[in-house]
């Protein structure tokens, strides 16, 4: 996706994910990059299976291009999937504390509960 490289590069470097911090998150998720299956990246592997997902995408992050090209993949498999884009908001932004100045950050919450509602509510009615 175009537009979001020139979004994280304002940031100062310990606020974007470099290239280091990226290959260190793969190893931490895969634990090895030696095997790297091409699953293990968004827009790769079957999807068909996933649950109805719920995604949301930070406005400075440099994954969020992954997480909208996840979404377009669930789509693309008939898996219902919602998603929620915060405005202004870094890459974790959901594990701040929740509070009225981080605005993004309660309507994430909102939006979290709000899904988990409907689907309770859906779930109920079968």
């Amino acid at each position: 996706i175009q537009g979001w490289e020139s979004k994280t590069q304002i940031l100062p470097e310990p606020l974007r994910l470099s290239r280091k911090r990226f290959k260190q998150m793969y190893i931490n998720y895969l634990g090895s990059l030696d095997k790297l299956s091409q699953k293990a990246m968004p827009g790769q592997g079957d999807v068909s299976c996933f649950p109805h997902t719920g995604l949301v995408i930070s406005e400075f992050d440099n994954l969020a291009p992954s997480s909208v090209l996840l979404a377009r993949q669930l789509k693309s498999a008939h898996v219902p999937v919602e998603t929620y884009f915060a405005v202004g908001m870094l890459h974790g932004f959901f594990n701040w504390y929740p509070v009225a100045r981080l605005e993004p950050s309660v309507q994430a919450l909102n939006f979290f509960s709000e899904l988990i509602e409907q689907w309770q509510h859906s779930r109920s009615r079968e």
